[in-house]
């Protein structure tokens, strides 16, 4: 793929072993990103290898970047370049000799020693930074999901930052290759087709708009969004305007709102003009028919852009600084979901709050094959929905939260956190009042969905011993194993209510005097051994 070269440099590529098409863009100044996605679109084969043209490879190189694409299409293969320096008597070797001995050794790649080294790094969230556009590999079916290059990076650099972190948004796994290994002849400075520092002030700033983590950028204003707030929106024009001035309050990062009209038919757009301009200009309004509140999660979520989504109901409200607090706890671990406690009140009665039901305690088994456990609020990381994905319609108009956060958590960890984040509004209208007698039935249909679908060998194992650790600070009572067996978990009855509870063991023989009546109770710890079951 050649960028403008002049036509009387054009190389000569008459290879009788080789098929090589030759593509040509006029020279309108640095067109990196354009030229690539020219070739990627022009090639006929699935597998694609991106190389920069002043590397040469050894004769392996091919076999080690097809092999993890044929493992799966979702993977990423990021291959090294070590520098070397030639002479011009060494130029004749090349066709020969393997390019790792030729010439001699100006040093390794560099994101070895800064990166790749560090214990822990290949495997965590943040693989994808190394990703480079010199000597990568992928399926075809990545670049046409969103996949493209960027073409406003017409200067040097900052188009591969850019391309990985939207790869690494839609769950894409990156794999450093270490044996897929290029080798790069340096060039003489005054060689340099296009200067490095050039417009650098405005590669800052696209990336700065484009990658919210660059130079921790999260709360630098931005055209892509660091958290998405998902909402569906069915006939709740009442309630709409407070949920919408509490995410405000609830986080500092740049956000979007991504709320989906399905097909109300009332006048939401006029409600919204009752906003102040800077919240109404986040807010991205989706209108469609009405087809029900399961097939409008996915379409919402599919048009959230945020590395964090969060959901609040068109009817309830966030607590002030709830969705920080969740980012907070999700950013440097393991989890993709996490969420809080939450609160209940009645219609508009915020003064008379009830605490909501929680389990302090994500264990995945339960949150799949048992029940509702993940409770509002909940964020996850959108890298968790598209690997996940999809999301088989089951025809239900309940139970569609249990339905989504299942999924999540077959394909990822989740972590509790100890406090409140949310405000729940009971009032007659609601899904789970309108749909109150079909709830145990949608919920059964769920639960055997998921264990017809659920692949143990694609979800992570519960008990891996570097992960015990995140589970056990997650759930936001305890930080070791040894303090969770200091708990015990208590069915009991009060005035005809029934709870569910943990507290210390010195407080347990105190619930009689509080007029609690002790149904069933177990030390925390043995939540941890819980056994899958299908249901009759």
């Amino acid at each position: 793929m050649d960028d403008g070269s002049p036509l009387q440099e054009i190389p000569n590529l008459d290879f009788s072993n080789l098929e090589i098409v030759y593509l040509r863009q006029g020279d309108e100044g640095y067109r990196l990103s354009k030229a690539r996605n020219l070739g990627i679109r022009s090639s006929k084969f699935e597998n694609i290898i991106i190389l920069d043209c002043d590397l040469a490879v050894s004769e392996d190189f091919i076999l080690e970047h097809s092999w993890p694409l044929f493992i799966s299409k979702n993977v990423v293969s990021i291959g090294l370049r070590d520098s070397r320096k030639c002479a011009k008597e060494d130029i004749q070797k090349f066709s020969k000799t393997d390019p790792s001995e030729i010439g001699e050794l100006l040093s390794r790649d560099w994101r070895i020693s800064t990166w790749l080294n560090k214990p822990g790094f290949e495997s965590s969230n943040f693989c994808w930074w190394v990703c480079s556009g010199g000597n990568v590999a992928f399926h075809k079916s990545i670049f046409e999901d969103k996949g493209s290059f960027d073409e406003r990076f017409v200067f040097w650099g900052g188009e591969d930052l850019d391309w990985a972190y939207r790869l690494y948004k839609r769950g894409r796994y990156f794999f450093i290759n270490r044996d897929a290994k290029a080798f790069h002849f340096e060039s003489k400075v005054f060689e340099y087709q296009v200067s490095r520092d050039a417009f650098k002030d405005k590669k800052e700033q696209l990336l700065v708009s484009l990658v919210p983590v660059y130079k921790n950028s999260e709360k630098i204003k931005g055209e892509v969004p660091y958290v998405s707030i998902f909402m569906t929106y069915f006939r709740k024009g009442e309630h709409i305007l407070d949920a919408l001035k509490s995410v405000e309050r609830a986080t500092s990062y740049r956000f979007e709102i991504v709320l989906l009209d399905d097909g109300s038919e009332d006048n939401l757009l006029e409600i919204l003009e009752l906003l102040d301009d800077n919240l109404r200009s986040k807010i991205k309004v989706i209108q469609k028919r009405h087809e029900g509140v399961e097939k409008a999660y996915i379409d919402c979520v599919n048009e959230c852009n945020g590395e964090f989504v969060a959901q609040l109901d068109s009817d309830d409200l966030l607590l002030e600084g709830s969705i920080d607090l969740l980012v907070s706890k999700l950013v440097n671990s393991v989890c993709d979901v996490a969420y809080g406690k939450y609160q209940k009140f009645y219609d508009s009665d915020t003064q008379n709050l009830k605490d909501g039901w929680t389990f302090p305690l994500c264990i995945r088994e339960k949150s799949i094959f048992e029940s509702m456990y993940t409770h509002p609020l909940r964020v996850f990381r959108i890298r968790a929905f598209y690997r996940s994905s999809p999301f088989d319609n089951l025809g239900i108009n309940s139970a569609v939260d249990f339905k989504f956060y299942s999924k999540l958590l077959m394909t990822s960890y989740g972590l509790f956190v100890n406090q409140n984040t949310y405000l729940y509004r009971q009032h007659e209208n609601s899904i789970s009042k309108r749909y109150s007698k079909s709830q145990i039935a949608n919920l059964d249909i769920v639960l055997n969905h998921n264990f017809e679908v659920y692949n143990p060998l694609q979800a992570l194992k519960l008990n891996d011993t570097d992960l015990n650790y995140d589970i056990v600070k997650g759930c936001g009572l305890s930080t070791s194993v040894e303090e969770l067996e200091s708990l015990i978990f208590v069915k009991a009855k009060k005035r005809n209510e029934k709870y569910e509870f943990f507290l210390p063991k010195e407080d347990f023989l105190e619930l009689p005097h509080k007029g609690f009546k002790v149904v069933e109770y177990k030390s925390a710890i043995e939540l941890l051994d819980f056994k899958i079951k299908k249901p009759s």
